[in-house]
């Protein structure tokens, strides 16, 4: 991939802080698409034997815009949704994406339902910062 520094196309791979690896395609009606491999999961097994299908939306062509994308883990058991933007950051002069998320997973009852949310924050470089599965070691699940 040859990137831009200005965060106009997101295609390409991108690495967050627990080494989870996204490959993205960006078009140019704005549509994100692509594959995740999570580095980390509530209990083995909960994120599947493969990579997962991420899908968005984000301005193409257009420095620094918000963007929106999701993903939808193990037959639907969770759900996350990342809002975030692109910044190149002073410190590193990196692009970077800067996201909030939230996880909603399954529960029985309606009373378990304080337990189905979660959310926090994350950040994804091009620069690899956590080894985790990838692609081309053709490895889609957690490390140990």
């Amino acid at each position: 991939y040859a990137f831009v520094t200005d965060c106009r196309d997101l295609s390409g791979p991108w690495y967050n802080q627990l080494g989870s690896e996204m490959i993205l395609r960006h078009s140019v009606d704005g549509l994100l698409y692509g594959e995740y491999r999570t580095g980390v999961e509530r209990k083995p097994g909960s994120a599947g034997t493969t990579h997962s299908i991420v899908i968005g939306a984000a301005p193409y062509d257009t420095p620094s815009a918000t963007f929106g994308m999701a993903i939808m883990w193990r037959n639907g058991s969770s759900t996350t949704a990342w809002t975030g933007q692109c910044l190149v950051c002073e410190e590193s002069g990196n692009e970077t994406l800067v996201t909030s998320w939230l996880l909603r997973s399954t529960v029985d009852t309606c009373t378990d339902k304080w337990k189905s949310t979660m959310i926090g924050r994350d950040f994804f470089t091009r620069d690899d910062l956590v080894m985790g599965p990838r692609k081309d070691e053709d490895t889609h699940t957690p490390s140990d």
